[in-house]
């Protein structure tokens, strides 16, 4: 549920007239008129077709992490030298890279991971010594809101169709929708 009283707030996001917006929640546009000047409190099943006519202009305005992803991989293999990870990190401008074993991500290498090391050790150690956690596999169709709240807990996400990994997506590339 929305709160009702910032209906016309989220009617005028998505560009809508109260008509335009009443044909799409399939309730009248005196209704909306109505709610939005504060002179009527809807009825339940009247809230639920605005809340879904919200949900379905939602989903149409976000985009799925196929549009804005990497599609080039970056990847190091998990028995590399730690001092090859960090010199692609460093030669491509990226802060984490996925570690991979027989074509599979097992695991990740970010600067955050490497700088909590031993630094001393460093050359001695793999990949695979100082990856993390394997980062979340999504699918291109998965949206971007569902992408960016995974973000939160991910420095980084892997994106595979069909058994293949296709793109990665950080939060740099969700804040590039931000200015596009």
């Amino acid at each position: 549920m929305f709160d009702i009283t910032r209906l016309k707030h989220i009617r005028k996001k998505f560009e809508l007239t109260q008509h335009e917006f009443a044909k799409l929640a399939g309730v009248s546009q005196s209704l909306i008129a109505k709610i939005e000047a504060g002179l009527l409190d809807p009825s339940y099943s009247n809230v639920i077709k605005l809340t879904q006519a919200i949900n379905l202009l939602s989903n149409e305005q976000d985009p799925e992490v196929g549009s804005i992803m990497s599609k080039t991989i970056i990847s190091i293999e998990c028995t590399a030298k730690v001092i090859d990870a960090v010199k692609l990190l460093k030669e491509r401008a990226i802060s984490q890279i996925p570690v991979m074993d027989q074509g599979k991500v097992i695991g990740l290498v970010s600067e955050t991971c490497l700088v909590e090391k031993e630094l001393a050790k460093m050359k001695l150690l793999s990949a695979r010594d100082v990856m993390t956690d394997s980062p979340p596999v999504i699918s291109r169709k998965t949206k971007v809101s569902a992408a960016a709240s995974l973000l939160r807990q991910f420095p980084l996400l892997v994106v595979q169709e069909n058994d293949t990994y296709v793109g990665v997506v950080t939060k740099s590339d969700v804040l590039k929708l931000l200015i596009e």
